[in-house]
């Protein structure tokens, strides 16, 4: 049976628990938001107390409790999976690191009672294990859990993982046979985190497959769009061009008859149906053939039809060729997409409705994207945006902007920059 110094167990309970909810803070990204998580880190210090209350009264562990309560306080939508997952996830790490910890503790001491200088050793091995585990975790795209099936498979398989972990633990502690146990505890878990990953690989292999599959889908679409419209642009030509020569007879006679006053009215009369026959955009379908990654140009393709469908007016300019972007192709996809898909939203409902759009490449390889929007509503709280959940409009989930945030932290070459200016907002985006 294992015997623990009262107040060294005490210690190591409260060590889980603040590592429990700093790990928490870290995942949501609160870290790098100097205001939110000073707020945060109150919530934390007022816990504390509950901490100790739930502690000396429960023999259970005590995160199961803390996990329902943070997603009540922390949730940002009516059903936050990502939330919960990342509480779920902080305490499956505690966990872990914890048991693995008093396995190496077991085997340095071959001691049955866990004094301060065990628990002081445990916790530092635990802690050391945690920032290993942190790393790992934060270099995994967990933009895979943004889809909402994925995100209730992984809260499912972790939830059960714990719950097996935990009774796995009970029964080693309650029959005094821990040493004897732990060896098999740490098989199980390492069977566990095996199956766990390898069903993350299937579904991170499966989401991708996917999601080419309807690019590929999309750019078809696109480019059939593409194909009616030069059909449309033709046409209107045809007729412009037989047209054409009547409308040159009639400035003739109006010549010949020194009539400047009809020639004026009738040149003015002349640009309005110009204006109406010939589309103004050419020159955004003209430019965007210097966009050679055809999955992009697909893109842009079905936004400016989107744009134009909405009646907005935009402006497309890419003067040079741009060969390659040295980002993912899904994820740069996924990043304009987004990005655009905004900026619509925001166009349609601002008075003025406009969007420009510019590429340019530099001759240090370096790629920049300029997108200006008009906007109904002048914006000065930029960080308020970029949180994941957090949105202006009703039935929205609110993950443009964190996503584009989380991009920037899986690819060192990737710079956003977000800045509004009274009715416009723009994003710059320079990709190394």
């Amino acid at each position: 049976m294992i015997s623990v110094d009262t107040k060294a167990y005490i210690l190591e309970g409260f060590i889980d628990f603040f590592c429990f909810y700093i790990i928490f803070l870290y995942l949501q990204n609160y870290t790098k938001q100097s205001s939110t998580f000073i707020k945060k880190i109150i919530v934390g210090l007022i816990s504390i107390p509950l901490f100790f209350i739930i502690y000396a009264t429960l023999s259970f562990n005590i995160l199961f409790v803390f996990i329902p309560i943070y997603y009540v306080i922390f949730k940002k939508t009516h059903y936050d999976w990502f939330t919960l997952n990342n509480l779920l996830l902080s305490s499956l790490a505690v966990n872990i690191s914890g048991l693995a910890a008093s396995g190496i503790s077991s085997f340095l001491f071959h001691t049955n009672f866990y004094d301060w200088k065990v628990i002081l050793v445990t916790n530092t091995i635990e802690i050391f294990i945690l920032f290993v585990l942190c790393i790992y975790i934060k270099r995994i795209d967990n933009s895979k859990l943004w889809n909402r099936n994925i995100q209730i498979f992984f809260a499912v398989v972790q939830i059960i993982f714990q719950i097996v972990l935990y009774f796995f633990t009970i029964l080693a502690h309650r029959y005094g046979m821990f040493d004897t146990f732990i060896s098999g505890v740490l098989i199980f878990v390492v069977i566990e985190l095996l199956v766990m990953l390898g069903l993350f690989i299937y579904l991170n292999l499966r989401s991708r497959q996917r999601y080419e599959s309807k690019l590929e889908k999309q750019q078809l679409d696109n480019l059939q769009t593409y194909t009616k419209q030069l059909e449309q642009s033709q046409l209107k030509l045809r007729k412009f061009r037989h047209d054409y020569k009547n409308i040159l007879l009639s400035i003739t006679e109006l010549a010949k008859e020194n009539d400047s006053e009809g020639l004026i009215s009738y040149l003015s009369k002349m640009k309005l149906y110009s204006d109406s026959e010939l589309q103004q955009n050419t020159d955004a379908y003209q430019d965007v053939q210097n966009i050679k990654d055809i999955h992009v140009k697909s893109l842009l393709l079905n936004k400016f039809f989107t744009m134009e469908q909405s009646q907005i007016h935009y402006h497309f300019e890419c003067k040079s060729p741009i060969n390659q972007i040295n980002l993912d192709v899904i994820d740069i996809i996924r990043l304009l997409s987004i990005l655009l898909d905004n900026a619509i939203e925001e166009a349609v409902e601002s008075s003025d409705k406009v969007i420009d759009i510019l590429f340019y490449k530099n001759d240090d390889n370096t790629t920049e994207i300029t997108l200006t929007n008009t906007i109904a509503h002048p914006t000065t709280n930029i960080n308020q945006l970029k949180k994941a959940g957090f949105s202006g409009k009703s039935n929205h989930s609110g993950l443009g902007l964190s996503i584009a945030e989380d991009l920037k932290q899986k690819y060192p070459n990737l710079f956003i920059h977000f800045s509004t200016n009274n009715y416009q907002f723009t994003t710059q985006i320079i990709i190394n």
